[in-house]
């Protein structure tokens, strides 16, 4: 009976420790993700959630867009019509990436600090198995639910379902295509949605008993 104590301890502690480093390493992964300069090119620029740069040298010779602003300021001023004769909507578009980008990077770091509560929870019951704490759930679920549903939004916000086709053949301009960003989003979506499944099979109960 005592030999089946210690092992169930063993294989307990062993669970917070996994749930712990895979924790750890969704959060430095998130970061890294949420920071990207690139999640999509369309027209002629990539764009990240917040920053947005040309992607190719062209006619309108822009210089020193580190944003999404800069971006704006750029093409829907003075030579808008020849921006939006490439590129249908464009300065429709940008108001769309900006408020998309605002979205999953709130979305984003909600998720990061509900993630590190979560595993600093995880912490403390391993190093005091006699904490409880019912809402952990909360914790458990809520950071791939807000790095989900940001997801989501952004994709919806920024209704990249419906860009219009650009006039491709002038100036290297492009139709929309995911970046190292986005996909990474995706992955990022399914990870955070393994380590939450792994707690709801493996430590989630002992914190309610």
């Amino acid at each position: 009976m005592f030999h089946k104590i210690v092992e169930r301890k063993i294989v307990t502690s062993r669970h917070y420790l996994i749930y712990i480093v895979a924790g750890l390493v969704l959060f430095a992964a998130v970061i890294v993700n949420l920071s990207l300069h690139t999640w999509f090119s369309y027209c002629l620029w990539n764009y990240g959630l917040v920053y947005g740069s040309s992607h190719h040298d062209y006619s309108y010779h822009f210089s020193d867009e580190s944003s999404l602003a800069d971006i704006k300021s750029d093409a829907c001023g003075s030579i808008r019509d020849d921006i939006q004769r490439e590129c249908p909507r464009f300065c429709d578009y940008i108001n769309y990436f900006m408020s998309a980008g605002g979205i999953m990077l709130f979305c984003g770091i909600a998720s990061l600090i509900f993630l590190l509560f979560s595993v600093f929870f995880h912490y403390w019951k391993k190093d005091k198995p006699s904490f409880h704490m019912k809402g952990i759930w909360v914790f458990v679920c809520f950071p791939s639910a807000f790095y989900i549903i940001g997801l989501v939004l952004y994709c919806i916000v920024g209704d990249f379902a419906n860009l219009e086709t650009t006039d491709k053949g002038k100036d290297d301009v492009k139709d929309f295509e995911m970046k190292g960003g986005l996909i990474m989003a995706i992955v990022l979506c399914a990870m955070h949605l393994a380590l939450m499944t792994y707690s709801l099979l493996t430590t989630i109960k002992s914190f309610f008993n």
